[in-house]
């Protein structure tokens, strides 16, 4: 965990305010899980852990402020579906990269679109 707040202190101040505390409660969680796993499965795991997040100093520095474009919300049933698993696996792949207001987002556009689905799927 030093290691982590060592590094933090390298991104963002917003970064830090809005994800900070969160990283490291799962961070620790996962740690935990992985001491459990065993010497090597940790030492990986912690290995693997510092290159993300030295990786995603550079990353959040050139990060443009605004979110990615999504597209509008869709017409049909079918579609709507089709972009919630494609906006679960944006957010899957976001948290797996370290990229936790990514993430955040795809999550605000999950929701957005589980709503216009309830919404067609009444009409």
């Amino acid at each position: 965990m030093r290691f982590y707040q060592f590094v933090l202190r390298f991104y963002p101040a917003e970064y830090r305010e809005l994800f900070g505390e969160e990283i490291a409660v799962v961070l620790q969680q996962a740690a935990r899980e992985k001491r459990a796993e065993g010497w090597f499965a940790f030492c990986f795991f912690v290995i693997r852990e510092m290159g993300g997040l030295l990786a995603g100093v550079p990353r959040e520095w050139s990060r443009p402020t605004q979110p990615p474009a999504v597209a509008a919300p869709a017409t049909t049933v079918a579609q709507s579906e089709n972009r919630i698993r494609f906006l679960l696996k944006r957010m899957e792949y976001a948290i797996a990269h370290h990229d936790f207001e990514g993430a955040r987002f795809y999550s605000y556009e999950d929701e957005r679109e589980r709503a216009n689905l309830a919404r067609l799927r009444a009409a």
